[in-house]
């Protein structure tokens, strides 16, 4: 079990022996956990970034997603996945992004309920909003619809927390999957 790992472990057996075991976990109990790891994701995200994100713009982007398996044995039912942007020059109209790569790996290991959404990579403008964040958020083109549709899944929730920083951002960012998708137009 690696430190991020362990954070989380422990964090979430102090969240379990506060729960009543007879009731579902409340998203907000979810949310209060991913709060509380919420700088062990932005750091997973830049390393991501670093390690393993390929752009020929040289536009980095790593992705961490905390998520949520009810079904894992105890002490495994949060985990965080990643993901890493691509996007080769020999086919400059096809990308894949970080945040979906990250999700993806979750979904695959049977964690279906995202919690938060950490990104760390460079500004990037909204051109068909015209939004300008102090930090980068998740593309128009391929996230924010993606994010829609695990919403109608109920794989994501409005209240799935998106929280960003990056080498030239003002700072971190932090907002709720609804007022993103409502910023950006999306919804």
């Amino acid at each position: 079990m690696n430190k991020g790992q362990l954070l989380i472990a422990t964090e979430a057996a102090n969240l379990q022996l506060a729960l009543d075991r007879s009731r579902p976990i409340e998203f907000s109990e979810h949310y209060d956990l991913c709060l509380r790891v919420v700088d062990y994701m932005l750091a997973e995200a830049k390393e991501a970034a670093n390690r393993a994100a390929m752009s020929y713009r040289h536009f980095h982007v790593g992705c961490a997603a905390f998520a949520f398996n009810q079904e894992a044995p105890l002490g495994e039912q949060w985990k965080i996945f990643f993901g890493a942007n691509v996007k080769a020059e020999n086919k400059p109209g096809i990308k894949q992004c970080a945040e979906v790569q990250a999700i993806q790996a979750a979904r695959i290991a049977g964690y279906n309920l995202i919690i938060g959404v950490a990104l760390y990579g460079p500004l990037q403008p909204d051109d068909d909003s015209g939004v300008k964040s102090n930090a980068l958020h998740p593309c128009k083109a391929v996230c924010q619809p993606y994010f829609v549709k695990l919403r109608e899944l109920q794989q994501m929730t409005d209240q799935t927390l998106i929280v960003s920083t990056g080498p030239d951002s003002f700072g971190t960012a932090m907002i709720i999957l609804a007022d993103l998708l409502r910023m950006h137009s999306t919804i």
